[in-house]
């Protein structure tokens, strides 16, 4: 049924033409520009909003619609909120305690299908989708594709799983895929090296699924990474961003990827048998080539084309070295010698003033940084050390600054020279002071204060005690030669007597006294 010009049955009547000229110009009945008229009179509406509304807005306003509530519809956003709360629920579960309801309020209930289509007309709005634009050089889309790869070890005639790793940049859509024996970090972070080194360059993004080795915990609010994968992101200058729970959409290339490449690599090699990893990844790449070199159905040029034309410039540039994987010792306290000690057998100095401190170290092959755990503030850096037979690894700048005097103006071979031109037994005195002490420039003082000892009792006694302590098999200590000197020898006489000093104060002498005693006697006589 066609709906009247309401729009021009008001701006006429407006201008002062009669009904019967109107209902001939809008080619309707007198009866319906009555009626239209009288409900204009009723909600009277200026000419100016007339003109910017439709004859359906004019309808609708000149006739609104009472809503009819209805006592039987059920509550659509309670069962979608339902519905996504509880993954074992069903609707035909909704549906039957839904029934119970209409039972104890004494309604009519709808019927199953009923029940369905006011659902799914809810459920419509909310399939409602954008367009996502993707920027050249900004994120990178990572995964584990579902299917996998078999190959046969020769030795053991065992038939081995390979899991395939799948990268894709959210531009380009230029794909990497690896085969590895497992999915575990070690596997998840050479993969990532791996895609770097391919790719040429890193993004600022990298959005991966909720793996466990990538994503520890990820809930509305809160999203935990794994520390390696976190460190790995910082190496390559990038972020990590954990794309949502059960919810493909958040990273579409890699999903369009993993199922291209379980098309056009697992489903076309599937017949052929492999003997290792390296002619998995072999076949793998020559078949990447192919996928990457493919024109695109719906529109021009390709992933290699697109890629190396936009954006491959666009990309970050990678570090001098590739990201290392480390491993983490935490609880670890500063001893009092300003030292860690790591795998029983090395140490490494951090800064005196951290001693009884907890730290975390972070040992890769060739770096071990050693971080405060409290505020997670690198203090130290040394090389990794694997010489046994040299295991302190100590920075001058870390000792206290007594230590450090000592170790820039004495060393070892000087305190043995001093020790040697006193005796063979002081000089295995000194050297047993060296070797008691983890780090030899903490014994620099002990052995200076020991030697200086000749010059209060002579170097023939000092010489004397140390042959005691040699041939009593007695620990080798400055205290020890020190308390045997005192107890057994007397301070050195050759040290020089300088001359006696006149005593101070006001003296009378013997002259002041006779003086006195004679002028008392010619008082006398007087």
């Amino acid at each position: 049924m066609a709906v009247p010009k309401y729009r021009d049955i008001l701006s006429l009547h407006l201008k002062n033409v009669s009904n019967v000229k109107i209902a001939e110009v809008c080619e309707c009945s007198r009866t319906t520009v009555i009626s239209v008229l009288k409900v204009f009179d009723q909600r009277p509406i200026d000419l100016t909003k007339i003109d910017s509304m439709t004859d359906v807005e004019l309808k609708h306003y000149l006739y609104p619609r009472k809503e009819k509530v209805s006592e039987n519809k059920p509550d659509v956003k309670a069962i979608a909120q339902e519905l996504d709360q509880h993954k074992n629920l069903t609707l035909k579960q909704l549906w039957v305690e839904y029934l119970d309801e209409c039972t104890e309020k004494k309604i009519a209930p709808l019927m199953y299908s009923q029940y369905c289509y006011h659902y799914q007309q809810h459920t419509v709005t909310r399939r409602a989708k954008g367009h996502v634009p993707r920027h050249s050089g900004f994120s990178i889309e990572v995964d584990w594709g579902g299917s996998t790869m078999q190959w046969q070890d020769v030795r053991t005639g065992e038939i081995l799983i390979a899991y395939l790793f799948v990268g894709c940049l959210s531009y380009s859509r230029y794909t990497y895929c690896e085969a590895f024996s497992t999915q575990d970090t070690d596997s998840w972070i050479s993969a990532h090296n791996h895609m770097f080194s391919y790719f040429g360059g890193s993004t600022k993004i990298l959005i991966c699924d909720n793996l466990k080795t990538g994503i520890i915990k990820h809930i509305k609010g809160e999203t935990r990474i794994n520390r390696t994968y976190q460190e790995m992101a910082r190496h390559y200058h990038t972020v990590i961003s954990a794309a949502a729970v059960r919810h493909p959409k958040g990273k579409p290339n890699v999903e369009d990827s993993v199922g291209i490449i379980a098309n056009n690599i697992i489903a076309a090699l599937r017949h052929k048998l492999f003997y290792s990893l390296a002619e998995i990844n072999q076949a793998i790449r020559e078949k990447i080539e192919e996928i990457n070199g493919s024109p695109f159905q719906q529109r021009e040029g390709s992933r290699k084309i697109l890629f190396e034309q936009v954006e491959c410039s666009d990309l970050q540039k990678l570090p001098a070295t590739p990201f290392e994987m480390a491993d983490w010792h935490t609880g670890l306290t500063v001893q009092y010698n300003y030292h860690i000690r790591i795998d029983k057998w090395f140490y490494y100095s951090v800064p005196y003033q951290y001693i009884n401190r907890t730290v975390s170290v972070r040992v890769t092959l060739s770096v071990v940084e050693i971080f405060l755990a409290d505020s997670n503030e690198r203090i130290a850096t040394h090389q990794r050390n694997y010489n046994r037979r040299d295991p302190y690894q100590t920075e001058p700048a870390h000792m206290p600054k007594a230590h450090q005097e000592a170790h820039a103006k004495w060393n070892e071979r000087r305190f043995l020279s001093w020790a040697q031109s006193i005796g063979t037994n002081t000089c295995a005195v000194v050297s047993g002071i060296l070797n008691s002490r983890q780090i030899i420039q903490q014994a620099y003082p002990a052995c200076m204060a020991m030697l200086n000892l000749s010059k209060t009792y002579g170097e023939e006694q000092l010489e004397y005690i140390c042959s005691q302590i040699v041939t009593d098999h007695i620990s080798p200590s400055y205290s020890n030669v020190k308390n045997m000197l005192a107890a057994t020898a007397t301070p050195s006489p050759s040290k020089k007597v300088g001359p006696k000093k006149e005593p101070k104060g006001f003296l009378r002498h013997s002259a002041y006294f006779s003086s006195a005693v004679q002028r008392e006697v010619n008082d006398d006589e007087k």
